[in-house]
């Protein structure tokens, strides 16, 4: 794997942990509006081409698609539905 690959493994990681860290504070806590920030910046630097449209849709994968977000599953049960109501909630 190269390293710009592996750079954005690990800074996707650090951002599910945040995720993870905010998910007993509620989708609608201060400290998930500033993970979610965080998300957004993220998104935007790597593929500046996000906008709420497309925020949106991409909630739809954390929800409703198993195959995606069971490695998040995995870090925390129920993270990827997490995200993905974040999503929805700050957009």
């Amino acid at each position: 794997m190269n390293s710009n690959l592996m750079d954005m493994k690990v800074e996707c990681e650090s951002i599910y942990d945040s995720f993870a860290e905010a998910m007993p504070y509620g989708v609608k806590s201060i400290k998930t509006k500033k993970v979610m920030e965080d998300f957004q910046n993220y998104m935007n630097e790597k593929f500046s081409i996000f906008s709420v449209g497309e925020f949106e849709e991409l909630s739809q994968l954390y929800i409703k698609d198993k195959s995606f977000n069971s490695s998040l599953d995995e870090k925390k049960m129920g993270l990827g539905e997490f995200i993905g109501q974040a999503i929805l909630y700050w957009f």
